[in-house]
C-alpha cells in the first residue's frame, strides 16, 4: 500500500525515472499565473545551460498535518458463515415441501410436512403389542411364582411319602419273612404224619394263629403301601410340573428384556409420529441452497432433505498480495459493500498457505466475516471489501511521491534555504496518496516530490510547488 520511489544513492547522486502526479482536469487557471510559472521554469533551464552551477528547478510540496487511513482494497464472493443440512428423522411420505432452491425462508417457517397415516397405524400397533407384552409378562411372573410355591409343597410331600413307602415296604418284607418262618415250622411239625403230642398240638395252634394275624397285618401293610406309592407318584408328578413351570434367572431376564423392548418400540413409534406431525421448520432465516425431496416422495430416515444457508452472518474470501500481508491482521475492521449497501465486517481468518491466482502470482487468502446483516444478502455474488489496516490522526504527512528507498532505508529530499538535504525518515500509515512520517520531517518543510537522476544532497535548487506544476501541465493540455 505504501508507494515509494525505488531508487539507489550512488556517490551522492540518485538515479531514478521521473514520476509525475496525474493531471487534474476541470481547473481554471489565470493566464497571468501560468505565463509567470512557465517563464520561471524556462529561465531556470536557460540559466542552467549557461551556468552549470546555477540552481536547478525542482517540484516540492509541504509536509502537513493530516489524518491518515490505510486500507487494503479488494473483493471476493459471498458465502454463508453457517449452513445446515436438514435430515429426515422419520420414514414417511412427503406431503408438502415448501423449500424452493434460492428462496429466502424465515426462522420458524415450516419447510416440509409429512403424510402421517402410516405412522399413526404403526404407533397403534406398537401400543397394542406393548399392552399384550406387559400382560404376558405379569402372567408369566405370576405363573412362575405359583410354580415355585407348588414346587416347595410337592417337594415336602414327596419326601414324606418316600419315607412312608419305605416304611411300609420294610413292614411287608418283615411280615412275609415271619409268615414264611411260621409256615416252615408248621410244615416241619405236621409233616411227619405222626400223632401230635399235647404240646405239639398247642404249638400248632399257636403257629396257625400267628400266621393268620401276620397275614392280616400283611394285607393292611400292602394296602398302605399301595396307597402311599400312589400318593408318592402323584406328588412326584406335581413336583416335576412345578419344576418345569419355575422361571430360571435367564428366563426372567429374557421376558423382562422382551417387555422393555416392547415398551421402547411403542415409545419410538409414538415419537416418530410426533416428529412427523411437527414437520421440519427452519432454525434461522436463510437461503435454500439445495433441495433433495419432492412432494409425494419418500423421505428415508437419516436422508438429506435440503440445505439452508444462514444470511445473518456471511463471509467473503479475498486475496491479498505479499506486500499487503505485513499490515494485515486478524480482528481488523472492514467495510463490505454488497449490492450497493455497506456492512461492517472483521478479518476473521488469514490462511498461512499461499495459492496462485489466475495470473500465477502467489497470494494469501483472508476471510472477512460480516456478523450482522439486514438479511438482504445474495450469496455467490461479488462484494467489494475495504480492510482498514491502520490509521493515524493529526500526524505529519508527505505525498507518497516524495518517499524514496535506498540501501539505508526510507529517505526524502528536503529543500532548506535553497539547498537539498537528504533525510532518513521513519514512516507509518499510508492512504496511497500521503504517508505518515513519525521521524525526520517537520510540518511545513518542503520535500521534493519529483526525483530525477541529477538530484544530489548539497546542490542548490529553485522550488516550484507541486500544484503550480499541475497548473502548468493542465494549461499545456488545454492549449
Amino acid at each position: 500500500m505504501k508507494k515509494k520511489n525505488q531508487v539507489e544513492a550512488v556517490d551522492g547522486v540518485v538515479t531514478a525515472p521521473k514520476q509525475k502526479k496525474p493531471i487534474k482536469t476541470g481547473k481554471v487557471v489565470g493566464i497571468a499565473i501560468a505565463v509567470t510559472v512557465v517563464a520561471l521554469f524556462l529561465f531556470s533551464k536557460i540559466l542552467g545551460a549557461i551556468t552549470p552551477e546555477a540552481a536547478q528547478m525542482v517540484t516540492v510540496d509541504e509536509a502537513q498535518i493530516r489524518d491518515i487511513e490505510e486500507n487494503i482494497d479488494t473483493s471476493g464472493f459471498i458465502e454463508s458463515s453457517n449452513q445446515k443440512t436438514y435430515f429426515s428423522q422419520v420414514n414417511a411420505t412427503v406431503s408438502e415441501c415448501n423449500a424452493e432452491l434460492g428462496s429466502v425462508v424465515e426462522k420458524g417457517a415450516v419447510l416440509l410436512s409429512y403424510d402421517v397415516s402410516d405412522l399413526e397405524t404403526a404407533a397403534k400397533q406398537a401400543e397394542l403389542t406393548d399392552k399384550a407384552a406387559q400382560s404376558g409378562y405379569a402372567n408369566t411372573l405370576q405363573a412362575g411364582s405359583e410354580s415355585e410355591a407348588k414346587l416347595a409343597e410337592s417337594t415336602t410331600n414327596v419326601a414324606q411319602y418316600e419315607q412312608l413307602v419305605a416304611s411300609r415296604e420294610a413292614d411287608v418284607k418283615y411280615l412275609n419273612t415271619k409268615i414264611a418262618e411260621f409256615n416252615q415250622e408248621l410244615t416241619k411239625l405236621t409233616g411227619t404224619g405222626e400223632k401230635l403230642s399235647e404240646s405239639q398240638t398247642k404249638r400248632k395252634g399257636e403257629l396257625e394263629d400267628a400266621i393268620f394275624i401276620h397275614q392280616q397285618r400283611l394285607e393292611n401293610m400292602q394296602s398302605d403301601l399301595t396307597k402311599y406309592s400312589s400318593k408318592l407318584a402323584e406328588f412326584q408328578g406335581e413336583k416335576s410340573s412345578a419344576e418345569a413351570g419355575k422361571l430360571s434367572g435367564n428366563a426372567k431376564a429374557q421376558i423382562a428384556a422382551e417387555k422393555e423392548l416392547s415398551a421402547l418400540n411403542k415409545e419410538s413409534a409414538q415419537k416418530e409420529l410426533e416428529l412427523a406431525k411437527a414437520g421440519v421448520t427452519s432454525e434461522f432465516k436463510g437461503i435454500v441452497t439445495d433441495v433433495q425431496v419432492v412432494d409425494g416422495g419418500m423421505a428415508a430416515k437419516g436422508g438429506a432433505l435440503f440445505t439452508i444457508a444462514d444470511v445473518s452472518s456471511v463471509k467473503i474470501s479475498v486475496n491479498v498480495s505479499k506486500n499487503d500481508l505485513e499490515s494485515l491482521e486478524e480482528g481488523q475492521n472492514a467495510t463490505v459493500t454488497i449490492a450497493g449497501k455497506e456492512y461492517t465486517g472483521k478479518v476473521s481468518k488469514i490462511n498461512h498457505q499461499a495459492v496462485a491466482n489466475q495470473q500465477g502470482t502467489p497470494v494469501i487468502t483472508a476471510e472477512v466475516t460480516v456478523s450482522e446483516t439486514d438479511g438482504n444478502i445474495y450469496l455467490g455474488i461479488e462484494a467489494n471489501v475495504v480492510i482498514h489496516t491502520a490509521s493515524a490522526t493529526g500526524v505529519v504527512a508527505i505525498p507518497v511521491q516524495a518517499l524514496n528507498t535506498g540501501s539505508d532505508g526510507d529517505f526524502c529530499y528536503v529543500v532548506v534555504n535553497g539547498v537539498v538535504e537528504k533525510r532518513n525518515v521513519t514512516i507509518g500509515a499510508s492512504d496511497g496518496e500521503y504517508v505518515e512520517v513519525s521521524e525526520g520531517i517537520k510540518e511545513g518543510e518542503e520535500v521534493i516530490t519529483v526525483v530525477t537522476g541529477d538530484i544530489a544532497e548539497g546542490m542548490q535548487v529553485m522550488t516550484m510547488k507541486a500544484d503550480a506544476e499541475d497548473m502548468v501541465e493542465e494549461e499545456a493540455v488545454e492549449e
